[in-house]
């Protein structure tokens, strides 16, 4: 057998080494994948700074204040996850601390304050002073009259909130 009968064996080598780097290409995003199909969306928002949020026909911008559970506040919105049609983050931030505090607990911090306007699960809006929220619906007044919403109504509170 004659020397050039023989393969190049760098080039075997390289054709092994690509093997092996895209192998490991493979085992980590299979690992990655498994990672992040344990992430919750309350975990994985609280990442940003800003953000702007979809609801039906509205469009709601701020900078994340703090991220519930089931709720996202914003400078200019409390919203409910669940309600969201899609999130856009605006700016990557430090990451913002997990607050323990419930959509339910955030109006109820609301109530008997300065009229709010709530933007209802199929996209109407309402222009109401919450009286008082119970355990699943708010007491409210639009023009003065009393107005009952169910909780699980309520897409967001719209208004600047401290």
């Amino acid at each position: 057998m004659q020397a050039d009968e023989w393969p190049d064996l760098t080039d075997v080598e390289l054709r092994a080494t690509a093997l092996d780097r895209l192998d490991l290409h493979y085992e980590h995003q299979d690992a990655l994948s498994v990672t992040r199909g344990s992430w919750e969306l309350a975990d994985y928002v609280r990442r940003f700074s800003d953000l702007q949020v979809e609801i039906g026909e509205h469009v709601v911008r701020g900078e994340v204040l703090s991220v519930g559970v089931d709720l996202v506040h914003l400078s200019t919105a409390l919203v409910r996850l669940s309600a969201c049609d899609q999130i856009q983050p605006l700016g990557r931030g430090g990451g913002v601390q997990a607050s323990p505090v419930s959509f339910r607990q955030s109006i109820r911090q609301l109530a008997g304050r300065v009229p709010r306007e709530l933007v209802l699960a199929g996209g109407r809006t309402l222009m109401v002073r919450i009286d008082w929220v119970a355990a699943d619906f708010l007491h409210a007044r639009t023009a003065g009259r009393p107005t009952l919403v169910p909780l699980s109504q309520v897409a967001a509170v719209l208004g600047r909130i401290q």
